[in-house]
């Protein structure tokens, strides 16, 4: 850039016009380089272009071959897919979920959640370098997060490493970097490419690798609920399947801390051999599996990571639910509770080796019901209602009480030729309830339909908070009730529902171009606030996981 002779009216103008040269000089470097990135073991080598605060890198994507053009000022990223003559838009931030661009993870970290510690001259493969270390707030204090060595000629970090605890977690090198002149038609999309969906680009397909646990599977024991045991990293049980009884897992990990979180997975098994993955767990999540692919015959666990302690507990497959009730203390169930089932019964258990025998009462009512009756229980005993046959088969509410002992109370279907507790007689005595009952009528809403809106959140090893994962507003009404934008796409299928008063669990498969990603979790509504979590599983075996939180905005449109 010239300098006028404009720069004589004034020494300060001058110095302005120098500056700004001297600026634009230093925004038109260009250089081609060999970008070397290490992540889990794996270490990946591409091209690597860089042009006015621009920069390209060839990459391979879900089995996609294409290359990432990355503007400074723009939120998006661009993927290119030659093959398919289109491109994708990708938000930046999603480069720390995908961990498909270290540069831009790190921008995001170091503006949302790191603190710069320190800066030092530090010389890197020839260049000047100015070396910045940076922190972030963990258990015990400040902890060393990432290191970054900016290159002060093209004002871009030329290496960086991201850590937690002392242990390196990824690292990305530009090396071989040669200055030349680069055309400006490598950071632009070629002309008559059109912006295509995710779905329409399929992976290449790969040899599957069998996972280390297979191996142990055939040697692993075989456990009968119920049980509770701590288990290893690496370890692998079987539980075996009987007819008419589903199995439920209860997980507590060594500590609340995330970083204290234990991670379990749940396989399906035929004949020995692994026909469908359940689902991965973590931290305190509990695990029940009503429904198995035709012809399982065990359920394996597997530990993924840290060693949890696992509760394990058998019931028959007409129980929908559970509760557990201790002296001195009662429950309510109201006609919602039954509503789903045909045939409802409720029985009472007393809990077996807790060396007290349980008694109490339990009461049924509605508006022109109003029945009580005392039971007993000797330890591991039960008894059962058959609650459909009080009132004619009207709504009929539920009180346990429970002044002696502890009881389980199971809500189940009953069958048809079952009669384990007939109902009064007409002109039988009959108990009054005279505590305070709560009214029969109208059946509370447990899920608050309406427009919500939804954020979601994952966790990034080496950060303490939380990173923002997206947010969308949608409408839950009596059709849908699971709370992620994807079941409005056409290629996802809701897979499984169920709905157990405010909570739904819920399983969703999304299918596109060969290749499937399944998400299952659970959310629960309270009021006008709801929070979840879900896994996602890709078609290449990667996974995700995510918790969501919600708040009511009103009424749909």
């Amino acid at each position: 850039m010239k300098v006028t002779k404009a720069c004589m009216v004034s020494t300060m103008i001058c110095a302005f016009l120098f500056a700004l040269a001297t600026l634009n000089s230093a925004l038109a470097v260009s250089f081609t380089a060999e970008m070397v990135m290490e992540m889990k073991g794996q270490k990946t080598t591409c091209p690597f272009y860089f042009k006015d605060s621009t920069y390209r890198f060839d990459t391979v994507q879900g089995g996609v071959k294409g290359y990432f053009i990355v503007k400074g000022q723009d939120d998006f990223m661009t993927f290119v897919v030659p093959d398919k003559k289109g491109y994708m838009r990708v938000p930046k931030q999603a480069a720390i979920l995908m961990k498909n661009n270290l540069f831009e993870a790190f921008f995001y970290a170091a503006k949302k959640y790191y603190k710069l510690g320190s800066k030092s001259k530090e010389a890197l493969n020839g260049l000047e370098c100015r070396k910045e270390i940076y922190t972030i707030e963990g258990s015990s204090g400040p902890e060393k997060a990432a290191v970054a060595w900016v290159a002060e000629k093209f004002g871009f970090p030329i290496k960086i490493i991201t850590s937690h605890k002392g242990k390196e977690l990824a690292k990305v090198e530009l090396k071989n970097i040669e200055e030349k002149e680069l055309n400006s038609s490598l950071f632009q999309i070629p002309p008559g490419y059109k912006k295509i969906h995710p779905s329409e680009v399929g992976p290449a397909k790969e040899a599957k690798r069998e996972p280390a646990w297979l191996k142990k599977v055939k040697s692993a024991p075989v456990l009968n609920p119920p049980f509770e045991r701590t288990l290893k990293e690496g370890e692998v049980i079987r539980v075996k399947v009987e007819p008419n009884s589903y199995v439920t897992f209860e997980m507590q990990s060594p500590g609340r801390d995330r970083d204290q979180w234990a991670r379990v997975e749940y396989f399906a098994f035929k004949d020995g051999r692994r026909i469908k993955n359940l689902g991965e767990y973590g931290g305190f999540a509990a695990a029940e599996f009503k429904e198995l692919p035709e012809g399982t015959d065990e359920v394996v666990l597997v530990v993924l990571k840290r060693s949890p302690r696992i509760k394990a507990s058998r019931l028959a497959s007409s129980v929908i639910e559970i509760e557990t009730v201790k002296a001195p203390d009662n429950r309510y169930f109201s006609s919602r509770h039954f509503s789903r089932l045909k045939r409802p019964r409720i029985t009472l258990k007393d809990v077996p080796n807790d060396g007290v025998n349980s008694k109490g009462s339990i009461s049924f009512f509605s508006r022109k019901v109003n029945v009580k009756e005392k039971f007993y229980l000797e330890e591991g005993t039960s008894k059962s209602w058959d609650v459909f046959k009080y009132g004619n088969g009207k709504k009929i509410n539920v009180r346990v009480n429970v002044n002696k002992g502890n009881v389980h109370v199971f809500i189940e279907e009953a069958k048809a030729s079952a009669s384990p507790s007939p109902a009064p007689r007409k002109g039988a005595p009959v108990a009054r309830d005279k505590g305070p009952r709560p009214k029969a009528e109208p059946i509370p809403i447990a899920i608050k339909f309406g427009r919500w809106r939804v954020k979601q959140f994952t966790s990034i090893p080496g950060m303490k908070a939380l990173v923002p994962a997206g947010d969308w507003e949608m409408c839950i009404n009596q059709e849908n009730v699971i709370p992620l934008k994807i079941i409005e796409y056409p290629i996802c299928k809701i897979s499984k529902k169920e709905i157990k008063a405010s909570t739904v669990v819920f399983d969703v498969t999304c299918s596109g171009s060969g290749q499937k990603i399944r998400s299952h979790g659970m959310v629960t509504y309270k009021g006008m606030d709801l929070k979840g979590g879900y896994t996602v599983e890709m078609g290449d075996g990667s996974r995700g996981i995510f918790q969501i939180s919600g708040k009511w905005l009103g009424n749909c449109e």
